[in-house]
Formats: C-alpha cells, sequence, structure tokens
C-alpha cells in the first residue's frame, strides 16, 4: 500500500492549478475582457490607458506565486508524510527487535533450569550477553536472575553446581569492576568491558544464598545497597578493594575460612551482625563518618569501634 502523500499528491497539484488557472481567468476577464466586451479603456489612477501586456506582468507573477505556495504546501505534507512513515517504521522494528530480545531471555532462563550443567552454564552467557548487548534495563533484569538463581536450593547435591556458581560469581565480578584489580592471589583482573555494560548501579539480592564456592569479588563495584542477609559464604569470601554501597547488610550471614575486606570502601551504613571470624582482615578499609556501623560485640576492634587497621573518612 502506498505512502497517504503519494495517493492525495496528484489531486493536489489538479486542484491548486484548478485554482489558478480560475483566478487568472477572472482576472484577464476583469482587466481585458472588460475592455474587449465593452469597448472601454483600462485606464490608471491618471486616467492614462493600461497597456494590457503590463497588466499581464501583474497578473502573471501573482499566478506563479500561487504555484509556488502550491508547490510549497505539497512538498511539506510530503515530508511530514515521510517522517510520519519512517518514524512508524522505526517503532516496528524496535517493536521486534524488543521481541526477539524477550524470546532470547526467555529461552536463557529456561536453559539455567535445565538438569544438564553445561546447558546450565550455556544460560548464564546467554543472559549476559543480553544485557551487554541491550544494556539498559535489561541489565538489572539479568542481575535479578541470576541473584535469583543462586538463591535456589540446587541441592544435587551442592557440588554438581559449583561450576556454574563460579561461572556466575565470576560474571558478575566482571561487570562490577571498574578499574584493574589485583586479587588475594595475586592475579590482575582487566577491565573489558565499556561503562554502559557495568552493573554497579543494579541492586544486587543474595539474602539467603549458599555460596558453596570462595566468594570472590575483589575490586567489585558495588554502589547500590547490596544484600547478604543470611548468606552463607561455604568456603570464605574476598572483597579486597571492593566498594560496598549506603546499607549493605551482612546480618545472620555465616562466613568460613578467613574473609577479606583490605581497602574495602563502605559508602555509607554497614551492618555484620552476623558470624565473622574474628580473623577478618579489614586493613586500610575506609568507612564514612557518621555513618551506623555494626560489628559483632566479640568482634575486636579500635577505640573508635572500627576494625583493626580500618579508617574513618
Amino acid at each position: 500500500m502506498l505512502p497517504r502523500y503519494q495517493i492525495l499528491q496528484p489531486e493536489l497539484i489538479l486542484f491548486w492549478v484548478i485554482l489558478a488557472l480560475v483566478l487568472f481567468g477572472i482576472l484577464a476577464w476583469h482587466w481585458a475582457g472588460w475592455k474587449i466586451l465593452y469597448a472601454l479603456p483600462v485606464v490608471d489612477a491618471t486616467g492614462d490607458p493600461i497597456n494590457p501586456i503590463e497588466l499581464l506582468k501583474i497578473i502573471l507573477p501573482i499566478i506563479g506565486g500561487i504555484g509556488a505556495v502550491a508547490y510549497l504546501v505539497i512538498k511539506y505534507q510530503e515530508r511530514n508524510a515521510k517522517k510520519r512513515e519512517e518514524k512508524r517504521a522505526e517503532e516496528e522494528i524496535e517493536r521486534v527487535l524488543e521481541d526477539r530480545v524477550e524470546t532470547r531471555m526467555v529461552s536463557a532462563i529456561k536453559m539455567l533450569g535445565d538438569t544438564a550443567a553445561s546447558t546450565r552454564l550455556s544460560g548464564v552467557y546467554a543472559l549476559s550477553g543480553i544485557a551487554d548487548s541491550n544494556r539498559g534495563d535489561y541489565k538489572q533484569r539479568v542481575v535479578e536472575v541470576l541473584c535469583g538463581y543462586l538463591r535456589t536450593s540446587r541441592n544435587e547435591p551442592h557440588k554438581k553446581d559449583s561450576a556454574v556458581e563460579s561461572t556466575i560469581i565470576n560474571t558478575m565480578r566482571e561487570h562490577l569492576q571498574t578499574a584493574t584489580v589485583k586479587h588475594q592471589s595475586g592475579k590482575f583482573t582487566t577491565r573489558k568491558l565499556k561503562d554502559d555494560q557495568l552493573w554497579c548501579e543494579c541492586v544486587f539480592d543474595f539474602h539467603g544464598t549458599h555460596f558453596t564456592v570462595r566468594v570472590d569479588f575483589s575490586g567489585s563495584a558495588f554502589k547500590r545497597a547490596a544484600s547478604f542477609t543470611n548468606t552463607t559464604f561455604a568456603n570464605g569470601a574476598s572483597f579486597l578493594g571492593a566498594t560496598l554501597g549506603d546499607g549493605t547488610s551482612f546480618d545472620r550471614a555465616t562466613i568460613l575460612g578467613v574473609p577479606s575486606f583490605e581497602r574495602a570502601v563502605f559508602l555509607g551504613d554497614i551492618s555484620f551482625d552476623c558470624l565473622l571470624p574474628t580473623d577478618s582482615t579489614f586493613s586500610d578499609a575506609s568507612f564514612v563518618e557518621g555513618s551506623k556501623i555494626s560489628f559483632p560485640a566479640t568482634f575486636p576492634k579500635e577505640s573508635n569501634g572500627l576494625p583493626i587497621g580500618a579508617i574513618m573518612v
């Protein structure tokens, strides 16, 4: 089906041509026809006869102006109609692309529920790819799906899911690093993603998660409150050089091994009302002055209430 402006264009041209001809005929009859029929001179204000050719010099520009206006009106309508068609086409393309992304999301989520670990791993990579390609709200949606997966029991037994669990943690850490990071092992991780692909502004909810592998969030920037409430870290955890947002909670968490919070940056209120090992390290960790900071009563602290080696900024 042709666009509406292509259908109306001939009719508009015909309308303006007829109008111009009618107007020309009226003016010609008034100025020239009057003289022909009644043999009366056409005179100007001084009484001198006006040459018909001079009259035509006046009439023809008027007719030309009418034609020009008609042309401009038609072109204006053409342009607007074309813009409307382009906008509709763009909206249709966006809708089709969004439907495709949603289909990919559903497919990736189904893969996470598969009994085969290799398929679940593919689901993790697929979700990460969706977030990287589409950015925006898809980043938070993918984070929620991955956190939701980690919160499930996965008791078949836990060790069968360690590869998937490690991959999810590594994927999250990769998307939370704003710079090159040195881990406790001495290895360095270089940032590979663009700013708009990072998940630092997303909300992470790990409450009730049972981590069976060592959790390494070294250098990760959780700029918003993260929940580790009731979380179990069965093989320890590292938040070396990490950033934890205001309101982050480790309440009622169980942390085994020797967790590291060295050089961690706490952006506001933080609560460690949990089974926190007394040999946990907080060297050079920084806390914001005036924030609500809570640690177990038995945990070693400085006179200012901070862990040994930590500083207030």
